[in-house]
């Protein structure tokens, strides 16, 4: 049999186009997908960059409020219960709303401390407390940081017996009591190994302190002393220890503050900015004066 040469040309020629449409077509597609790989990251940074600005932007909002209400406390023109909202960058509708609440009042326990380092003291409002009733004293979690680095704790508890005049129950108590104690170490009481839950939270040790019978609780201040460390080391240093005070069932503590909740909008975008403002705490040099002998004041 014999093929027609200008059959066969023909025929060679129509698979080279079919090849190069193939090619261009294989050619656009992938350059179709590099493309919307690339639009999709742009547009992705895009709303990033976007969320990024309006979320700094409702922070600032949020803390904003936070500053007004702490400025209308201060002043007097607000108290707990106040609530408001405010247009800070004088566009469109409201940026923040706010609101004053009482912190802890009628609570079984008080734990909104920020962790203590030796020498940091807090005061607990006791004006109020119901009379002849402990507190009870929780320290130290059981992390690692925390369980390595205990630190003894010193209380003063301030009652008034109802002449007038003020008077002080003190305290201290030293965890290293249950490890040998330290170089140079000196005496102080035995916490309790009580491995106790306050508010989701597990402290180790826990202290009862009692005031006299009939007499009138006024503050509590606790100060962390000296730490050592269980894990080797030197002692002290930079380390600290959660606390927490609670009650007996039945007992509650009086107010010990005030807390802000102040929400900031930016387009889509909420931020939230709670800010605690505490009772006023007397100065530390106060602990000193009690401390140097005196029992009364």
């Amino acid at each position: 049999m014999r093929l027609n040469n200008n059959y066969l040309s023909q025929f060679i020629v129509a698979g080279r186009s079919g090849q190069v449409i193939i090619a261009i077509l294989g050619v656009m597609a992938f350059s179709l997908v590099v493309g919307l790989a690339v639009s999709s990251r742009v547009v992705t940074a895009l709303r990033q960059v976007s969320y990024s600005t309006q979320s700094a932007e409702a922070l600032a909002f949020a803390e904003a409020g936070a500053e007004h209400a702490l400025k209308c406390l201060a002043d007097g023109t607000c108290s707990a219960g106040a609530s408001g909202s405010l247009n800070i960058d004088g566009a469109g509708g409201n940026d923040v709303d706010y609101r004053i609440s009482n912190f802890d009042a009628g609570a079984a326990y008080v734990d909104a401390f920020s962790p203590l380092k030796p020498g940091e003291m807090v005061q607990i409002n006791l004006d109020g407390y119901p009379v002849n009733t402990p507190v009870y004293i929780h320290w130290i979690m059981p992390s690692w940081d925390e369980f390595c680095n205990q630190m003894a704790l010193e209380a003063n508890l301030v009652y008034s017996d109802g002449s007038g005049r003020s008077y002080s129950q003190r305290g201290a108590w030293d965890p290293w009591v249950f490890w040998g104690g330290l170089p140079g170490y000196t005496r102080f009481d035995t916490p309790s190994f009580s491995w106790q839950q306050i508010g989701g939270i597990t402290y180790i040790y826990r202290v009862e302190l009692r005031p006299p019978a009939g007499v009138s609780p006024k503050i509590l201040r606790l100060r962390f002393l000296r730490g050592g460390s269980l894990c080797g080391g030197s002692y002290g240093g930079d380390v600290t220890n959660h606390i927490a005070v609670s009650a007996p069932a039945g007992a509650t503590f009086p107010l010990q503050g005030l807390r802000i909740e102040s929400v900031g909008y930016s387009g889509k975008v909420r931020r939230k900015v709670q800010v605690t403002r505490m009772s006023p705490s007397l100065p530390e040099t106060f602990d000193f004066v009690y401390f140097s002998g005196e029992s009364s004041f």
